[in-house]
């Protein structure tokens, strides 16, 4: 019978006395390797009649389960591994829960509660976007929860797996800290890091960090709210003006007997009164920014309409502008016009920043939701200014008004999305608009 190739696995169990409780961090950049590892993993706990519990993705997992029965794994035996789905055990469709990931965990490992046998568990970690500090705080939290629950259970041993590609350095000392063994691809060594009790209370830490956000997040609500209406007060007052200002500049161009100086003078205060028009517009959005009929939206051809519309824009400033795809049948369901009005305040924030270069529109298909990423080598964004980015009137256009942002901030929200920028001053910006994908 044809073998899988566990046989050159790391050994995480083989290496480790799994009789007193052990707790492994996996960070691991190749996939055919990762999975080598966890047919081991699973193989050896069948093997040593252990209830064996694997957390990850469907399509791995069919992988692993074909691979076992090339190893002449029977199957009643591979019919004893439980498996849970990793997007549903971690909740990913809501911030890092750690409750509701402790109920699914135990109602996971309820039917052995009481048991004397053996449990070794495998879980693949997944989370959604969200704020990265306070992920990273109750990430903190869960992992040495956990760590407590598997040192006072010494039948448990659990292996918990981080794509090493996605997952940040910060969060990656603060995840050694938590596991008594480290393990990649092809090593295995006792983690230089791990401690028994941390130096900080995570409880406390969270609790601070949670008290925090929603106090600022309170406080942003209120300045948007005052923000709204300032915006709805000021556009029906300016409106009738501009209207008259308008009109009255319209006859004066009919008459057509102006001097060239008169002419050039008129042409100035033309286009000043557009411009009064297109911030009015703006002030009109902030105050009433709600979504017209959603229907289902085929991005690339919105992302290469949009491309097109902004292509002389750009030409003038010597700026590419270039798309990227994982995909051409990347499909959703919202307000068409209210998302092309996003990507064009960004494209055209990008482009005003630079004096040549590129903007890269790249989608990203990550399953339930869509990334958008709008990404340019432009002069970059001072952190002070990334951290008050969608704060009214906050710009660094010297004749800017900053509403572009908190607009596109408000239509993203208003499709249950998130907009993020980062930068690296000198090295240019990238702004993700994240979509559900329903």
């Amino acid at each position: 019978m044809e073998k899988s190739d566990s046989n050159i696995a790391v050994g995480s169990t083989t290496q480790v006395d799994s009789s007193a409780g052990r707790h492994i961090v996996y960070t691991y950049t190749d996939i055919h390797k990762y999975l080598i590892n966890a047919t081991a993993f699973i193989a050896e706990g069948i093997e040593k009649n252990q209830i064996v519990i694997y957390i990850d993705q469907s399509n791995r997992f069919d992988i692993i389960l074909q691979n076992l029965k090339n190893d002449g794994f029977s199957e009643d035996q591979i019919n004893e591994v439980i498996f849970a789905d990793s997007d549903e055990f971690y909740e990913v469709h809501e911030t890092f829960n750690i409750d509701r990931i402790n109920q699914n965990l135990a109602q996971l490992m309820g039917p052995y509660s009481n048991t004397e046998q053996n449990i070794r568990i495998w879980g693949s970690v997944v989370w959604k976007d969200q704020d990265q500090e306070i992920l990273k705080s109750r990430m903190n939290l869960h992992e040495h929860n956990y760590d407590c629950f598997i040192s006072e259970n010494s039948n448990l041993f659990a292996v918990c797996a981080y794509d090493a590609l996605t997952l940040p350095t910060s969060y990656m000392n603060v995840i050694l800290q938590t596991h008594q063994f480290h393990m990649t691809d092809d090593d295995l060594s006792a983690s230089h890091l791990y401690k028994k009790e941390p130096i900080l209370l995570p409880e406390i830490q969270e609790q601070i960090r949670i008290a925090e956000a929603e106090e600022n997040e309170v406080i942003r609500s209120e300045k948007l709210h005052i923000a709204g209406e300032l915006a709805a007060n000021i556009a029906h007052e300016l409106g009738n003006p501009l209207a008259v200002m308008k009109g009255f500049l319209q006859l004066i161009n009919k008459t057509g007997d102006m001097s060239g100086m008169s002419q050039r003078y008129v042409n100035t205060i033309s286009s000043q009164v557009e411009k009064m028009e297109q911030i009015t517009s703006e002030f009109l959005a902030l105050a009433n920014p709600h979504l017209g009929n959603k229907e289902e939206i085929h991005i690339p051809q919105l992302i290469e309409n949009v491309q097109i519309l902004m292509a002389d824009q750009a030409a003038h400033k010597a700026v590419e502008i270039q798309t990227k795809f994982d995909h051409k049948d990347i499909v959703l369901v919202g307000d068409e016009t209210k998302i092309k009005q996003v990507l064009i305040n960004l494209i055209k924030n990008a482009i005003e920043a630079m004096d040549q270069g590129y903007i890269m529109l790249w989608v990203k298909d990550l399953g339930d939701y869509i990334h958008i990423n709008v990404i340019d080598n432009g002069p970059g964004i001072p952190k002070y200014i990334i951290d008050q980015i969608g704060e009214p009137f906050i710009t660094t256009k010297e004749s800017g008004t900053g509403l572009g942002l908190l607009i596109s901030e408000k239509i993203v929200a208003g499709h249950n999305g998130k907009l993020v920028a980062e930068s690296d001053v000198g090295h240019g910006a990238t702004f993700t608009i994240s979509l559900p994908k329903s």
